[in-house]
């Protein structure tokens, strides 16, 4: 016996129109046979709704179903995660949407979609995706009225006008919630893929590869300061840095020659030659206390300015300058440190460190090393050829971007020369890549820089858009 369509003739078109909206945003960066299918989908509902043709029998309905699962499974490698997972959610929504005969199918359809237009925050939380988000909410919510209206007559403007009155009536509870109700991590803040990188600490940087940076209020530290505050030009806070570059990506490594001991010291033992050139400039020029709490990373790597220097047991200092834990931070954790910038002038540079802060592949950047090249020949000093570079830098026509086009071929050459377009990662690269190919010793530093000042003032909450990188050259007599 056939099954009677129970969804009333007046919600037909909202219920259109919701489910479309929901899967839109996906739709719009998903793989294109996504689009093809959920358009396939609707042409076969209206012709469905206009009795045109039947339902898809069962079979024709699970041959789309293991052929949505397959598509996902090749545009993505995998089922699971945010994209994968999200794509196959929306392609198995609009399949949903072709086996909608009973009342109970459209509620079924309907919670769906709540949860298919709350997945487009995943990758974007801007005021007009929430606008958008609203805007889904409000199509749904007119559908659950419609679908309840028994009246023939009823007209369409009629449900969308009671779903604007119930969201009307739903704000006051929503901001009560909002102030009462503890508030944990979204689900929106975990990471995603597909070429995207949140902004905070990795262990690499690879220019270029990354299609698009998203930014993040993640908490990273909070720091409390004993004392006066840095200007805001000091606040760098330096976590890793990367000192081996393979032609595409920049990683942390000690120099060969020298093992974990020599290279970190935590208090025990011997002391370090250079450790004790270090703590002879504490004195010199202006010196910081503070407290850092930084939250758990399940790495090893803490934050801190330079030059900084901590007396208490599970932290050491590495000869880059950087606080390095002696377990992974698993749990929040707190350090007190005082840096003295100044103290950096005091640190000799090791052979063995020169060495591989001037090593470079010889099939990268060709142009940029003959550019590099000819500034080493107009300038007779280390600090006039960085100071060409900056000028270089300012005067082309570079712009900062947070979605820069992606490098393929040679990632140096192809942002001086080509793009000219990215973020601070292909800057302090490019930058890196021409002071070495200058004959000056330069390395990337990652970490964060500036912080969120509180109302009381001696506090700083460094946040997961604060991630930044740049350059460190060393200079004869300043470190």
């Amino acid at each position: 016996m056939a099954r009677i369509y129970q969804v009333p003739s007046h919600t037909r078109l909202w219920l259109t129109l919701a489910v479309t909206f929901c899967a839109l945003p996906q739709l719009l960066k998903g793989p294109l046979w996504q689009g093809g299918l959920f358009a396939l989908v609707i042409i076969i509902r209206a012709l469905v709704n206009r009795q045109r043709i039947a339902l898809p029998g069962r079979i024709i309905r699970s041959l789309l179903l293991m052929g949505a699962v397959a598509l996902t499974f090749y545009s993505f490698g995998r089922l699971y995660g945010p994209e994968a997972g999200v794509a196959l959610l929306v392609s198995l929504f609009g399949l949903k949407y072709l086996e909608v005969v009973s009342q109970r199918d459209a509620y079924v359809l309907l919670v769906l979609g709540f949860f298919v237009c709350a997945t487009s925050l995943l990758f974007s939380q801007s005021p007009l995706m929430f606008l958008y988000v609203l805007l889904c909410m409000v199509l749904l919510t007119a559908c659950l009225a419609g679908i309840n209206h028994s009246d023939t007559r009823a007209s369409g403007m009629q449900h969308l006008k009671r779903a604007g009155i119930i969201m009307a009536q739903a704000v006051p509870l929503m901001l009560i919630l909002f102030v009462l109700v503890p508030r944990v991590a979204p689900l929106w803040n975990m990471q995603v893929g597909n070429g995207k990188a949140r902004t905070g600490m990795t262990d690499s940087m690879a220019p270029g590869q990354i299609s698009e940076l998203s930014e993040s209020s993640a908490l990273a530290f909070r720091v409390a300061f004993d004392g006066d505050m840095p200007p805001p030009a000091e606040r760098y806070w330096r976590g890793l840095t990367l000192s081996h570059f393979d032609g595409r990506a920049w990683q942390q490594a000690i120099p060969r020659g020298m093992d974990e001991a020599r290279y970190l010291y935590g208090g025990r033992g011997p002391t370090p030659d250079w450790v004790d050139a270090l703590t002879a400039g504490r004195g010199d020029g202006t010196s910081y206390a503070y407290q850092v709490i930084v939250e758990p990373t399940q790495r090893r790597w803490l934050f801190a300015m330079p030059v900084p220097f901590v007396s208490e047991g599970g932290v050491s200092l590495a000869r880059d300058m950087r606080l390095v834990a002696n377990n992974p931070v698993s749990q929040r954790q707190s350090y007190q440190v005082v840096s003295v910038p100044a103290a950096t002038r005091r640190l000799p540079l090791a052979a063995e460190e020169k060495a591989l802060m001037l090593s470079i592949p010889d099939e990268s950047g060709r142009r940029a090393r003959g550019l590099a090249q000819q500034w080493r020949l107009e300038n007779p000093s280390d600090a006039a050829v960085v100071q060409q570079a900056l000028r270089y830098f300012r005067q082309q026509p570079f712009h900062y971007t947070l979605r820069p086009p992606k490098l393929v071929a040679d990632p140096i050459d192809d942002f001086l020369f080509r793009s000219r377009k990215g973020f601070c990662e292909h800057y302090a690269s490019s930058f890196t890549f021409l002071m070495r190919a200058a004959g000056i010793p330069a390395r990337v530093v990652v970490g964060y820089q500036g912080g969120e000042q509180n109302s009381l003032g001696s506090h700083l909450l460094v946040r997961q858009y604060d991630a930044h990188a740049w350059s460190e050259v060393w200079l004869e007599g300043q470190g």
